[in-house]
């Protein structure tokens, strides 16, 4: 999530132009922005072939081949689980990663305050209780994988109820 400051803000008058926060976790997944299962063209393996052919016929759209459409879902359900096996073994944590974008202004005010006080090793400790919940990398990776798992299982029976003798729209 991006904030930006807007240009009459006090924030932004004092030197804050936008803070982004994400988080971490997302770095398993993230292959060059490439993210798994986003191909739109992934729902043409839940829909029967005779009605995949009068979509295409009355929509005037282009045959998938739907080889290559297999090949990439389990290109991606192969994808996701070494991603998670291997995130389980490396043991990272991951969380809500902050990043602010200040002006040259309030970098130098910065810099000269935490010369002067001498605290560029600075490390603050919060005493108050937190207002999140905190979860175990492990487990938050483990409910991934499972949550994964039960959407293939969902598309996969989807797809195996396709018989060529029936139309259905699932």
């Amino acid at each position: 999530m991006t904030v930006l400051t807007g240009a009459k803000s006090e924030a932004h008058q004092s030197g804050l132009i936008y803070s982004q926060f994400y988080h971490s976790i997302k770095e398993i997944f993230d292959a060059a922005k490439k993210y798994p299962f986003t191909n739109e063209s992934l729902e043409a393996l839940t829909v029967t072939p005779t009605l995949q052919k009068s979509m295409q016929h009355v929509g005037g759209g282009t045959s998938v081949q739907i080889p290559k459409l297999w090949a990439s879902y389990y290109g991606n359900k192969r994808r996701c689980h070494d991603a998670l096996t291997g995130a389980l073994e490396r043991h990272k944590s991951y969380d809500t990663r902050e990043e602010h974008r200040i002006n040259d202004a309030l970098f130098s005010h910065l810099q000269a305050y935490l010369n002067c006080h001498d605290q560029w090793n600075w490390i603050h400790t919060v005493s108050e209780p937190l207002l999140h919940y905190t979860l175990q990398a492990a487990t938050h990776l483990t409910f991934l994988h499972r949550k994964i798992n039960q959407f293939c299982y969902g598309f996969e029976l989807t797809q195996g109820l396709c018989q060529d003798e029936y139309i259905a729209w699932e």
